[in-house]
Formats: C-alpha cells, sequence, structure tokens
C-alpha cells in the first residue's frame, strides 16, 4: 500500500489505496487510471457479526478466468462489471482479492467455501475458529491457509477494528 491520506472515520484504520498496472502504446509500464485508486469498504449488513456495527468489506480485486487474460485490459474491464454486479464470496474459474474490516468484539458465523483462500490479518488479532472447536489467534502479518472448510472468524479486542485481506481461488469440494 501507499500512503495513507487519513483514516476511517467509522474504524479508526487507514483508508485503502488500490493501484493497478497496465501497459501503454509503446510497451512500458504504467499506473492505469481506469479503477478508482480509492477502495471503499461497506457495510455488511447481510452477515451478523454478534456486534453493535457491522463488518465493513471491499473487493479490490477480482478475475473470471484462469489463467487471466491480461490483454486488451480484458481483467480490468471484467472488474469494472464486478464493481457493478459484486461476486459471490468466490468466482468460479477466478480469482477474488477481499478486504473486510471486523467491529471490536464480533464474530462471524461459521462458514465454507469451494475456494483456497489466503487470509492475512493487516490490522489487530483475529481468531480462527474451526467447527471442532479448535482456535489459532492470529496477529498482523500472520496467514491462514483456508482449504474449503468450515471456519469462522472473531475479533480478539473488545476495543479495535481488525482488518484482513483475502485472496479467494476456485477449487474444486472437498
Amino acid at each position: 500500500m501507499g500512503e495513507q491520506d487519513s483514516v476511517s472515520a467509522v474504524t479508526g484504520l487507514p483508508n485503502i489505496k488500490r493501484y493497478i498496472t497496465d501497459v501503454d502504446g509503446e510497451g512500458r509500464a504504467i499506473f492505469s487510471e481506469a479503477i478508482d485508486e480509492n477502495l471503499e469498504l461497506k457495510e455488511l449488513n447481510l452477515i451478523p457479526f454478534g456486534s453493535k456495527e457491522s463488518a465493513r468489506a471491499a473487493v479490490a480485486y477480482a478475475t473470471n478466468s484462469f489463467p487471466t487474460t491480461l490483454n486488451n485490459q480484458a481483467d480490468i474491464k471484467a472488474y469494472s462489471e464486478f464493481t457493478a454486479n459484486p461476486p459471490g464470496v468466490y468466482v468460479p474459474n477466478g480469482s477474488v482479492l477481499r478486504y473486510i474490516d471486523f467491529p471490536p468484539a464480533s464474530k462471524s458465523p461459521m462458514h465454507a467455501t469451494k475456494s483456497l483462500d489466503y487470509a492475512i490479518v493487516l490490522e489487530g488479532k483475529v481468531i480462527a475458529i474451526l467447527d471442532d472447536g479448535q482456535e489459532r489467534t492470529m496477529s498482523r502479518g500472520d496467514v491462514l491457509v483456508q482449504r474449503g472448510t468450515n471456519h469462522g472468524w472473531a475479533n480478539a479486542s473488545s476495543t479495535e477494528w481488525a482488518r484482513m485481506v483475502y485472496v479467494l481461488l476456485d477449487s474444486h469440494e472437498v
């Protein structure tokens, strides 16, 4: 991430900038202006997190094919369509890069997805919970490789927001 202009008035966490590269007409690397660099996290009202406040989420990027086609901005065009019609948790044959901010003392419902997920803590401490009750407390920089299993998340702090980033890749059923 680049320099942060500000922090969220709701979460106190840094606002997120997303930079996308491209190639100009002469074959040189450039920063694309096709997608706004400012990433807005929106309330997750449909998913109960057992907290006074709603979790916040944003899809920072998503693709609809693997391998991904980068020529003629095919991936950028696909992502632009996802901004108008957000994808589900994962994209069949594609990828999703998602941020989630967890309110203090919140806990997600148990869930499983047909995906291989790399779940990385960026801010705070987050507890990874498995359906048999096993838990691991994750700190900034820790990663959980989630392989289609039933799991949940809990913010370990009762006073501070936590942030995670997820890379979700389509997979076969477990």
